[in-house]
């Protein structure tokens, strides 16, 4: 169950379609992590990992990484198929 500290800050559900709106993602994470609001959920990656993320670069095939809030433990997923186009979403999985 959502804390105060995230109940206001991890989405639902946000769907990436492109990628701009993968980056906006990354960006988003970087800053709640800067933040302490939340980290990243060790062995969850997929893909590269997520220091490595940049906009300037290739993106990986496959991108796929957890992050839980630093109050209750909920979980939050960034997922993304990059390689076809096929997009992803970033949203809590509990």
């Amino acid at each position: 169950m959502p804390c105060e500290l995230c109940i206001d800050t991890l989405p639902a559900a946000v769907p990436i379609t492109t990628p701009a709106g993968l980056w906006k993602a990354v960006e988003w994470i970087r800053a709640e992590m800067s933040a302490g609001h939340i980290r990243i959920v060790p062995d969850s990656t997929g893909g590269a990992r997520f220091e490595d993320l940049d906009p300037g670069n290739a993106w990986p095939d496959f991108i796929q990484h957890r992050f839980c809030c630093t109050g209750c433990g909920d979980v939050v997923e960034l997922s993304c198929e990059t390689y076809h186009g096929c997009g992803g979403q970033l949203g809590r999985i509990g």
